[in-house]
């Protein structure tokens, strides 16, 4: 079950983002004594540059680049301080992060991380929830991203399709994949 609440501060960071508290608890299903365990995760946008930013760019580093023998580097993305950042905090702690853009209408999500040991526990669902909302909220026609193969699954059951073929990043077979986002109807023409 998954209960989320969402509170929009009145200040609005540099990229005129709201900034968004996103509080969600959910049960998460222990795998050794399957019982439900509570969890509490809060979804936060950071500032570029601030020390949370640093903690988010080395969560990135950590599940992204280290496993392929590499490391993550600022200069890999020269649109990263217009970038909305987002972090999943547990306990006090930041256990994933996310960034998205929007550019002509489409908000491009990128480097969506969570710690392994919190992988498979929604937190990566709640990241991309709060992107494909901040999309909706900005009037996107679409979220786009580039998917590892690991992580093709994940994002069709968020409702993502497949965009083009299969390519090869940083050693690593992925695939854009799109999410079009509904326009409410428009109430010209209604009598």
């Amino acid at each position: 079950m998954l209960v989320s609440h969402v509170k929009q501060n009145s200040q609005k960071s540099k990229k005129n983002f709201p900034l968004i508290q996103q509080e969600s608890s959910f049960f998460i299903k222990n795998r050794l004594n399957k019982r439900g365990v509570e969890m509490t995760v809060t979804i936060h946008q950071v500032t570029y540059d601030s020390a949370d930013y640093h903690r988010l760019f080395w969560i990135r580093n950590d599940v992204l680049r280290r496993p392929l023998g590499l490391v993550l580097q600022r200069a890999d993305f020269p649109e990263e301080a217009q970038t909305c950042h987002l972090g999943a905090l547990h306990d006090g702690v930041y256990i994933g992060a996310g960034c998205c853009l929007l550019k002509n209408g489409v908000m491009r999500a990128s480097q969506i991380a969570v710690l392994p040991e919190y992988q498979g526990k929604a937190v990566g669902r709640l990241l991309m929830n709060e992107i494909i909302s901040l999309a909706r909220g900005k009037g996107a026609e679409s979220v786009v991203l580039d998917a590892r193969q690991t992580a093709f699954a994940f994002y069709e059951k968020l409702g993502f399709t497949y965009a083009g073929r299969p390519f090869t990043k940083l050693g690593v077979s992925h695939r854009t994949m799109i999410l079009p986002l509904k326009k409410a109807p428009s109430a010209r023409g209604r009598g």
